[in-house]
């Protein structure tokens, strides 16, 4: 049970996400007294401008930007060639890349330090309307990011691509779309796709 008077409610509730979720499935976000029926994490929420995840190899940090639905899954992430298309990017939607680069930094430090034989791991981040940075989570697993940089591989003269993942019966194929997931395939939920 969750109330209120909890040290850890914020002003704007808290947002809890079920333990094996996929791609934030079945988050919901919780404003006052609430019963949670399951296992899972319970954080603070907080408004997003953006979610932005660091998937860092080999001690490269790559940033891509997440869209979340309004039910806080994941719908979409675009993920860029270089550091530099990421910056511009950052730019032209007044982030400040120096603060969400430090943030990511000093997380991978210390985890190194912790973990000294770490190579790569994912480091998502919530950038507030009130322009602060927050770590939020860590994967180790495969990410949704981390599937699009792989797909990026295959288009090296586009400096941004889109990833794309939506409930099939909501999907409209959109103009230049490339479709990932089998159109026919009735028993897949999900429908991926990518765009640039």
């Amino acid at each position: 049970n969750i109330g209120p008077e909890d040290h850890l409610m914020n002003s704007e509730g808290m947002l809890f996400r079920p333990n094996y979720s996929f791609a934030g499935k079945k988050a919901f976000r919780i404003k006052s007294n609430a019963t949670i029926k399951e296992r899972g994490v319970l954080t603070d929420f907080y408004n997003k401008k953006f979610d932005i995840s660091c998937y860092i190899s080999n001690d490269k940090p790559r940033y891509y930007i997440n869209e979340i639905s309004s039910n806080f899954s994941f719908s979409k992430c675009s993920v860029f060639q270089d550091n530099s298309e990421t910056e511009k990017y950052f730019r032209r939607y007044k982030i400040d890349y120096v603060k969400v680069e430090n943030s990511f930094q000093a997380a991978w430090e210390y985890l190194k330090n912790l973990y000294p034989n770490l190579d790569s791991i994912q480091i998502d981040g919530i950038y507030t309307d009130d322009n602060r940075f927050f770590i939020n989570e860590l994967n180790y697993r495969k990410s949704m990011g981390q599937v699009a940089l792989c797909l990026l591989e295959y288009f090296p003269n586009i400096p941004q691509l889109n990833f794309n993942l939506v409930l099939r019966n909501r999907f409209n194929r959109p103009k230049g779309a490339v479709i990932l997931s089998p159109e026919n395939y009735s028993s897949d939920k999900f429908v991926s796709f990518i765009n640039y």
